[in-house]
Formats: C-alpha cells, sequence, structure tokens
C-alpha cells in the first residue's frame, strides 16, 4: 500500500498531523485550501507545551511565540457572583494567520499540490457546508465578532468572560489597547447594556459583520475508507468551554497514529472505530464542562435553552459510546499500542 498521504486545509490540525507524518517518515501532498483567518487566538499554557511537542524548542526556538501578547489573568464575573474572580493564567495570544505561518515553515511542506490521486489516505481538516448538514450540532449559538478599543486604565495582561442575562461575553487583548469583543446570545450593544465588567473595560466598540458557529458540533462521519476527518472537520467546540487549537493538536496526534498503525498492517475498521470512540469521548466530556457553564450562567430563556439542549446532546452521545466496543488501543507517546484481551 502506497504511504502518500493528501491533507486537505491549512489549519492547526493540517500542520501538526503533517509535521507528525513526516517525522516518521510518512509522505505528504496538500491540497490548495482558503479559509479567512481570526485575528486573535488565546493559546493555553498546556496547548503551547503540545505544539513544542511536535515542534520542539530546538527547531522553532523562542521564534515561534516570539511578539505575542502574554496574558496572565483570567477574570470572571458569572452567573450570580457579587464580584469578579481573578485566576491565574498562562496564555497567548497569537494572530492565526501568523502562528500558522511560523508552523508550516518548520514543516518543510510544499502545500501547493492539487491532485489527491494515489494516495492511501485523504485527511479532511476543514470544515464544510456539506459537513455541517451530517453533524451533531448541540443548539444554535452564534457569536458576534466586535473590535474594542480598551480604555487606558484596562490591563493588558488579563482576558475577561462575562455571564449577563442573556447571554455571554469574552474580551481579548490584541496589544496596543486593541481588543476582540465576542457576543453570544445577542449583539455586543445589546449584552453590554447588562455588563458590569467588560464594559468597564471599554473605551468604544466597532461591530463587524462577523458572525461565527459557537455551538458544540460533531461530524456524524468522522472515518470513511481512506478518509479521515480531523480538526473542524470532525468536531468544533463551544468557545465558552474548550480551546479548539488544542483540542485539534490532541487530534492530530490521534489521527497520525491511526494512519502510521494502519500502514504497518493493523486492521483498518478497528482502527477507525477507535478512532472514532475516542473522538466521542472526548465530546462528551466538552458537552459535560459546557453544562457546568450554562447551568451555572443564568435564568432567563436563553440559559435554560442552552441548558437544554446540551443535555439532549449528551444524552445522544452516551446512547452512541454504550454501543461502542472497548477500546482496542491506547496511544502511548505518538504510537497506538494493542491492548491485550483476554
Amino acid at each position: 500500500m502506497s504511504a502518500l498521504v493528501c491533507m486537505e486545509g491549512d489549519g492547526i490540525a493540517s500542520v501538526c498531523l503533517t509535521r507528525l507524518l513526516r517525522d516518521a517518515g510518512v509522505a505528504c501532498i496538500g491540497e490548495k485550501t482558503q479559509r479567512p483567518k481570526v485575528a486573535a487566538i488565546l493559546l493555553s499554557q498546556a496547548t503551547q507545551y503540545l505544539l513544542h511537542e511536535i515542534f520542539p524548542i530546538a527547531d522553532a526556538g523562542d521564534a515561534l511565540y516570539a511578539g505575542f501578547l502574554p496574558i496572565r489573568r483570567r477574570i470572571v464575573l458569572w452567573g450570580n457572583a457579587k464580584e469578579a474572580v481573578s485566576f491565574p493564567h498562562l496564555g497567548l495570544v497569537a494572530p492565526e494567520d501568523v502562528l500558522l505561518e511560523r508552523l508550516w515553515d518548520q514543516t518543510s511542506f510544499d502545500r501547493n499540490h492539487v491532485e489527491s490521486e494515489g494516495c492511501a489516505w485523504k485527511i479532511k481538516t476543514l470544515g464544510s457546508n456539506a459537513s455541517i448538514e451530517s453533524a451533531l450540532r448541540v443548539g444554535e449559538r452564534y457569536a458576534h465578532i466586535a473590535v474594542a478599543q480598551l480604555l487606558p486604565t484596562a490591563p493588558d495582561d488579563a482576558c475577561w468572560v462575562e455571564s449577563t442575562t442573556n447571554g455571554w461575553l469574552f474580551l481579548l487583548p490584541r496589544g496596543e489597547g486593541q481588543a476582540t469583543l465576542m457576543a453570544v446570545g445577542d449583539t455586543p450593544q445589546v449584552l453590554l447594556q447588562d455588563s458590569r465588567l467588560i464594559s468597564h473595560q471599554l473605551d468604544s466598540v466597532t461591530p463587524t459583520s462577523a458572525l461565527v458557529p459557537a455551538s458544540s458540533q460533531l461530524a456524524l462521519t468522522l472515518t470513511e475508507p481512506g478518509i479521515i476527518a480531523c480538526g473542524s472537520a470532525a468536531m468544533s467546540f463551544d468557545p465558552l468551554c474548550g480551546e479548539g487549537a488544542g483540542n485539534a493538536i490532541r487530534e492530530a496526534f490521534l489521527a497520525a497514529a491511526v494512519i502510521r498503525a494502519g500502514l504497518a498492517g493493523h486492521p483498518i475498521a478497528e482502527l477507525a472505530e477507535h478512532y472514532e470512540s475516542r473522538l466521542c469521548l472526548g465530546f462528551a466530556r466538552h458537552l459535560e464542562v459546557c453544562l457546568q457553564f450554562y447551568q451555572s450562567g443564568g435564568t432567563s430563556d436563553f440559559w435554560r435553552e442552552q441548558v437544554d439542549v446540551l443535555n439532549k446532546g449528551a444524552q445522544y452521545l452516551s446512547t452512541l459510546l454504550t454501543q461502542a466496543s472497548p477500546p482496542r488501543y491506547r496511544l502511548v507517546g505518538r504510537d497506538l499500542i494493542p491492548i491485550d484481551r483476554p
């Protein structure tokens, strides 16, 4: 069987999976894709460690995160809390296009191929309208994105999260007094009228036309013969309760291990089932975290509706998982190791 892998997409999952496979001697080609990049993403300390595990400091040095704004505090005012709580945080604010360019530079990979004929595997890492139609989407939440100017008194080493009567707000500094404001449940202008925390950090807010899905989503078809869905083609997290970049990297580790095990002769059907069950488990854990936030966020119709759809999604996942076979492999480092069973 050919060891050639065709990679669709140019995001975090794609670049990490490409590097993992090339490190293992598996040849990859890429398909040209275009998608808008977000102005800033927040990389947690855990995600930074995962990236350095794939792109070692010896290769990337300090240049990988050079110039990215550090976030040292996460300030939260949630539910019926009277005062905001400040939590230590070791995050970095990264312009997505800059981060991806640096990662691809460390991959030595030509992304300009368009032919996938002759590939043993095709990796889909970019969500599409077709994949959305065949997905478990838990709710119909959307995030309104606005550009904000911070007050001079607002610290630039903190990000803010706040629940309001009919939604929630997230404020992420981008440096030089600018920030990205995300509003879920209504427009920023409406939610800010009810704000007790974030509104006091803002000098001005400029709405944009950007409206992005904020509901958790899981593709119902994660694998097909010779095809694996990874990254946003596999699942999307609610930005309140999960970090998309970190999850995409973890998926890349598992997908790379599945491909290598398949090329080594392990049963493809068993590998596909293992991949699907692990992603479903991860999605189920994500929904559990979402429930904790939305159950405590408020008591309006907005909050009750989100809790209802999350409970239904969790029940559906529970049914799927009870039908799954016991795990046949475990991931050790970068390798899938068969589990000995009696």
